[in-house]
């Protein structure tokens, strides 16, 4: 592993030069940060992409997930095999599980099984 800034980069990972990351965050392997991403401290990343001005909070984990445009993620979430549209919110604290959102959609709960978010 790299150590590049104040994060660490495992296997192949993109980071937009305009992206913003946080002490003690872990990228990678295959991960890719757009533009504008802003990404908190303690952040954990893995197979996953964040299209531009995502903002994920501090100790949030994203595994094998894609997040779309303007979307929020809140501090301590887990977020595995999901896919959400543009400007999705989710509250702190909670775990999403193969979810696929809409745009436009702030999640308030777990998402434990295979959901579409509408």
């Amino acid at each position: 592993a790299m150590l590049l800034a104040d994060y660490e980069i495992r296997g192949n990972v993109m980071v937009h030069p305009t992206a913003k990351i946080g002490h003690g965050c872990v990228l990678g392997p295959s991960v890719v940060v757009g533009p504008d991403c802003l990404i908190e401290d303690g952040v954990r990343l893995e197979g996953s992409t964040l299209l531009q001005d995502v903002h994920v909070q501090a100790h949030a984990i994203i595994k094998d997930s894609i997040i779309g445009w303007s979307s929020n993620i809140g501090r301590w979430c887990f977020i595995t095999n999901s896919m959400f549209g543009e400007d999705v919110t989710v509250d702190e604290a909670l775990l999403i599980n193969q979810a696929t959102v809409l745009p436009h959609k702030e999640l308030t709960s777990n998402v434990r099984s295979k959901q579409i978010v509408i």
